[in-house]
């Protein structure tokens, strides 16, 4: 079994068939089907259930890819460290919708600063996506506020952060400064989509107690949320660093929610097998330290 192995192996998986694999690799499709049949033979299993013309990964494929991603990954690191050296790594960040928004562009200017060879690229997506890269390896390290579900993934709080009713002056709620949850069934919503932690958070305390509210508006797009919450197009739960000027400049107004605190952590994720290089290193610091000094 060899990395080139692993590569066709994956290369199938990605694509959902051989010819699509030997297209994306430039090979013929008989070298990736002897590919396959010498791990399979190699292993003593079968990698993939063949239903008609369609291939269908078996349980034993699911694991050999989860592996295989893990290895060429640290592959791909180990020849970028021997022949680059630590300081000139690509170091490849993910960051859930809010955080991006709030913290990790500051962030990303402090790495720059403190490695300057680094070539640090950046994905933004809601956090069931970036713990999805994290598993196949496509990222390095996230920051993200959702809860992550997967066992191979650390997952370390390093940053406080709290979620906030807010409506527009004037709206549903005119008027009450406090509300209770309950409070708040059937009322207009501004969500964010599924796979969002924000939404996830909000979600969990309503169906605690069995609360149905009214579902108006969803998007992927924190900013847009803000948008049509100023506009008076329903209330929205929502971190209070993307609302507090907002707030503080009375285009919304904050409603507090007695029964339920709606606190979280954004987190610092990475594959339990990654190896942390240097920049690696320092980012995790630097996240530490910047949510010590919001205490």
């Amino acid at each position: 079994m060899t990395l080139r192995h692993l590569r066709v192996f994956l290369a199938v998986v990605d694509s959902g068939s051989m010819s699509g694999a030997a297209r994306s690799l430039y090979i013929a499709q008989p070298s990736v089907s002897g590919a396959i049949a010498e791990l399979e033979a190699h292993y003593g299993t079968l990698l993939f259930d063949r239903i008609g013309r369609r291939l269908v990964i078996t349980p034993a494929g699911e694991r050999l890819a989860g592996y295989a991603r893990r290895m060429l990954a640290l592959n791909e690191d180990m020849e970028a460290i021997m022949r680059s050296g630590a300081d000139s790594l690509r170091v490849c960040l993910g960051s859930s919708i809010t955080v991006g928004m709030c913290v990790m562009s500051e962030l990303v200017r402090a790495l720059s600063d403190a490695c300057p060879g680094v070539d640090c690229q950046v994905q933004v997506e809601n956090s069931s996506v970036i713990e999805t890269r994290l598993l196949h390896s496509e990222l390095d390290m996230a920051l993200v506020e959702g809860s992550i579900k997967r066992a191979e993934i650390v997952s370390r709080p390093v940053m406080r952060d709290r979620l906030v009713l807010v409506q527009a002056p004037g709206g549903i709620l005119h008027g009450r400064a406090r509300v209770r949850l309950r409070d708040l069934s059937g009322l207009p919503f501004l969500l964010r989509e599924q796979g969002s932690g924000t939404r996830e958070l909000f979600e969990q305390a309503l169906r605690a107690q069995g609360i149905a509210i009214c579902e108006r508006w969803t998007c992927a797009s924190a900013q847009s949320i803000v948008a049509a919450a100023r506009e008076g197009l329903g209330l929205t739960v929502i971190s209070r660093r993307l609302v507090e000027h907002d707030i503080a400049h009375g285009a919304l107004c904050e409603i507090e929610v007695e029964d339920v605190h709606f606190e979280r952590s954004f987190s610092l994720c990475y594959h339990k097998d990654k190896y942390l290089t240097p920049p690696l290193c320092e980012f995790m610091r630097l996240c530490v330290q910047r949510g010590e000094k919001e205490r």
